[in-house]
Parts: structure tokens; C-alpha cells; sequence
């Protein structure tokens, strides 16, 4: 294949190594991707993408705790990277550390203040967590930027 004839001539090739964990995951070969993202994370340990890669993959293998590591250490090899920053909360939300994931948001949200996704995960985070009067700020300040968002509206109605 293509993505091995490029790691033969480059060992440390980020972008060769993850095309090669998804070759291997689109070909349903689950745990050879898992396994060439664990090589990988050993072969470029600063790599962001690779510890990004390896959280989702470990995701998709019933690993929380392991992504969990994975994702942050991938937020803090690369802090910028938004997209990065928002499955970390997402997933700290999902393993019941709301108000961590909540936080990362509202990092986030100094980054993008507009971001309809990084928002809408605060209103709901904040809900739940009985925070209510932070939600319907955060629902407010939604509705301003998206007047015409029906979701919005509703979850404001709720809060």
C-alpha cells in the first residue's frame, strides 16, 4: 500500500502513519489501527495529531479512561487547536466531569465566541450541572448570534 511504501521511506511521517491507521480502520481492521497509533504515539511522542488519533480510536475500542488521557495530552501538546480542545470537553462531559469539560468550553469560548457548537455544549452542560442562570446566559448570548436557530429558542423556553 501506499501509506506503508511511505513509512519505509520515512519512519516518522505523521501523516503516513495516521493514513495508515485509517486504511487499516476503513478496511474494518480495528485493532491494527488502535495498534499503528500506539506505535505511533512512541515513534512521535510531541505529536498532537497522533495523541488525537489515538483518543478516538480508543473511543471507538470501549477505552474512556485511556482516550480520556490521549485527548489531553493532545489539548496540551497543542492548546490552539480548537477542535481538539471541544471532543476533550465533550468527552470529560461524558465521563462525568462536567465541570472540567465546562471549563475547556469556556476556553473555548475566549477563542471562538461565536462557535454554535462550543455554545449549545455549555447550555446543556450548564443545565444539567443545575446551573441554570449560566445556561440561559449562554442561551442568550446564542440567540444573539443566531436569531433565527428554532433549537435555541426551544432550549431557552426550557431553561
Amino acid at each position: 500500500a501506499k501509506a506503508e511504501n511511505a513509512l519505509t521511506l520515512d519512519l516518522k511521517s505523521v501523516g503516513a502513519l495516521l493514513n495508515l491507521a485509517d486504511l487499516y480502520r476503513a478496511q474494518g481492521d480495528e485493532m491494527r489501527a488502535l495498534a499503528t497509533l500506539v506505535e505511533s504515539k512512541a515513534l512521535l511522542p510531541g505529536s498532537a495529531a497522533v495523541r488525537y488519533s489515538l483518543g478516538l480510536a480508543q473511543i471507538r475500542n470501549q477505552q474512556p479512561t485511556a482516550a480520556l488521557a490521549s485527548l489531553k495530552d493532545a489539548v496540551e501538546l497543542e492548546p490552539k487547536n480548537i477542535r481538539y480542545s471541544y471532543t476533550y470537553a465533550l468527552m470529560l462531559n461524558g465521563q462525568g466531569s462536567s465541570l472540567q469539560a465546562l471549563e475547556v468550553l469556556q476556553v473555548l469560548l475566549e477563542q471562538a465566541p461565536s462557535n454554535y457548537d462550543f455554545l449549545f455544549a455549555a447550555i446543556t452542560i450548564s443545565r444539567d450541572l443545575g446551573h441554570l442562570a449560566k445556561a440561559r446566559a449562554f442561551a442568550k448570548r446564542l440567540i444573539s448570534i443566531f436569531p433565527q436557530d428554532q433549537s435555541a429558542n426551544q432550549l431557552l423556553l426550557t431553561l
